[in-house]
C-alpha cells in the first residue's frame, strides 16, 4: 500500500507523487484509486489501489541506488551490446521500457545513446531514446530533490561522456589487419594529404587510423617532417579526448594514447607478415 505523499514510478508515465486517494463508482463497481501527479508531463494519472502491483507501480529507489544502477549500465556498455536488427531492437527495447525498471530503462538508454553516437537515430529509435531519458531523469529528480530539467541535463552530460569514451576506446583498440602495407608505402606521398585532412576534419576513427598508419611507418624508418607534424597533431587530439572523457590527467592520457597506437601498429605489422617486422628487432 502506498500513502499520500509517496514518490512512485508508473511504468508508462514515469516518476510522480501520490497526491490523493479517490473513491469512484463505475456502474455497480466501487473502487479506490491512487491519484498520481506526474510533474514532467504536467498530468495526473489514476490507478486502482487493488491493481497497483499488477500495473507495475513501484516506489522510487534511493538516490544512491539509482546512481549505482546508472553507473553499472554505463560500465557494462559496449558497441557489441547494441541490437543491430531494427525490428528486434524496437520490440525488445520497447518491452524493456514498458517494464519500468530503472535498470532496464537505463540499459536501453545507454545502448541507444551509443547507437546515436555512431549514426542518426530513426524516428522510432529516437522516440524510445527520449522516452527512456525522461523516465530516468524523472526518477532521479524526485530521488535527489532537483528539478527535471537539471536532472535531464546532468544525465545527458554523463551519457555524452560515456559515448565519447567508448568510441575512443573502440577506435584505439580496433584491429587493422586489412591494412595493405605495400600499398601504403607505395602511395606514401599521396597519403600525407589524406592523413592531414583526417586529423583536421575527421571523426575519431579517422584520426586514429591516420595515427596508426603513421606509427607503423615510424617503426619502419624515420618520418619526414610533415609526417611527424601530422602524427603529433593526431596524438595531441586523441590525448585531449582521452583526458576529457576518460578522467585521466594530461600525462596519463598521452601515455595511454601512445601505448594504444603503438600496440595497434605492431599488431598490424605482425598481421601483414614477418618480413616487415624483421626491421623492428
Amino acid at each position: 500500500m502506498f500513502e499520500i505523499g509517496n514518490d512512485i514510478v508508473h511504468p508508462c508515465h514515469g516518476a510522480g507523487t501520490i497526491v490523493g486517494v479517490q473513491e469512484m463508482t463505475i456502474g455497480d463497481h466501487t473502487a479506490r484509486y491512487y491519484v498520481i501527479d506526474i510533474p514532467p508531463k504536467s498530468m495526473r494519472v489514476m490507478v486502482a489501489v487493488s491493481r497497483a502491483e499488477e500495473t507495475g507501480l513501484r516506489a522510487i529507489r534511493s538516490r544512491v541506488r539509482l546512481r549505482e544502477l546508472l553507473s553499472d549500465a554505463i560500465d557494462m556498455a559496449s558497441a557489441e551490446s547494441i541490437e543491430t536488427d531494427y525490428t528486434r531492437r524496437l520490440e525488445r527495447y520497447a518491452a524493456m521500457l514498458k517494464e519500468g525498471s530503472f535498470k532496464e530503462v537505463a540499459t536501453v538508454v545507454v545502448r541507444l545513446c551509443l547507437l546515436r553516437d555512431r549514426k542518426q537515430l530513426g524516428m522510432r529509435d529516437m522516440t524510445l531514446y527520449d522516452h527512456g531519458r525522461h523516465m530516468l531523469a524523472g526518477e532521479i529528480a524526485l530521488a535527489e530533490g532537483i528539478d527535471q530539467v537539471t536532472a535531464l541535463n546532468e544525465l545527458d552530460i554523463e551519457l555524452e561522456q560515456m559515448a565519447r569514451r567508448i568510441r575512443l576506446e573502440d577506435a584505439l583498440t580496433a584491429e587493422h589487419e586489412e591494412l595493405d602495407l605495400a600499398d601504403m608505402l607505395e602511395k606514401r606521398d599521396k597519403r600525407r594529404s589524406t592523413w592531414s585532412r583526417a586529423v583536421t576534419n575527421g571523426e575519431t576513427e579517422q584520426i586514429v587510423r591516420a595515427a596508426v598508419e603513421l606509427t607503423i611507418l615510424s617503426h619502419l624508418g624515420p618520418l619526414v617532417d610533415s609526417e611527424r607534424e601530422i602524427l603529433g597533431e593526431a596524438q595531441a587530439a586523441l590525448a585531449r579526448d582521452a583526458a576529457e572523457h576518460m578522467e585521466l590527467s594530461a600525462s596519463q592520457a598521452r601515455d595511454y594514447v601512445l601505448r594504444r597506437l603503438d600496440d595497434a601498429a605492431l599488431r598490424a605489422l605482425h598481421a601483414d607478415g614477418p618480413d616487415d617486422t624483421d626491421q623492428l628487432e
